[in-house]
């Protein structure tokens, strides 16, 4: 089961059913850690919270990395930072594996990003994140049956309680109100102060 929104993005369904943007139109950055450098413990930096900490690593290695471009998007995810770059960066090009790992990409999105030559954005809960049954998504013809279908309708209802992202900031210009990013945060329910799922 997918969605076409334009040639560069549609939303498809993941094995255990949450939505998912594929985006040939933005770069997507997955951020559970960051870089640690030798003089972070010198710094106030080693004071923050872990995402925080994320944030400002990535935004120190921004100048050491023009090619990522100047606009962001940044936000909070249950377990780390998703920051949506308004340039895209071509997943099989040469040094991009070098470059996403020295901002602390996760490697298996490293690698997902490569072999399907686009960037990924969960936009709906985990459901194990909601407490509620996961469901095994095997081929798009499981979508079609009741099974999914009465499952799908629970799973919608509970994931308006929960948020994907929360916004931390924009860098550069701001890119919101561009149809695809519209779409993204309305989908997460960003800015709806609700639990991350």
């Amino acid at each position: 089961m997918e969605q076409v929104i334009d040639d560069a993005n549609i939303i498809t369904i993941c094995r255990y059913g949450a939505r998912i943007l594929n985006t040939c139109q933005y770069t997507v950055l997955d951020l559970d850690d960051y870089p640690i450098d030798f003089f972070d413990m010198f710094r106030a930096l080693r004071k923050l919270p872990k995402k925080e900490r994320i944030v400002a690593k990535f935004l120190q290695r921004l100048a050491k990395h023009p090619e990522l471009g100047t606009d962001f998007r940044i936000y909070e995810t249950t377990k780390g930072v998703r920051v949506i770059g308004k340039k895209y960066i071509e997943p099989t090009g040469k040094g991009y594996a070098a470059l996403m790992r020295s901002l602390r990409v996760d490697w298996l999105y490293i690698v997902l990003s490569q072999k399907q030559q686009c960037y990924r954005a969960r936009v709906t809960p985990k459901p194990y994140r909601m407490k509620i049954k996961t469901i095994k998504v095997t081929s798009p013809l499981d979508c079609e049956t009741q099974t999914y279908q009465d499952w799908a309708q629970d799973y919608a209802v509970a994931a308006q309680r929960y948020s994907v992202v929360k916004l931390i900031q924009s860098v550069g210009a701001d890119f919101a109100r561009e149809p695809v990013i519209r779409l993204h945060d309305t989908l997460c329910n960003e800015g709806r102060s609700r639990t991350l799922a």
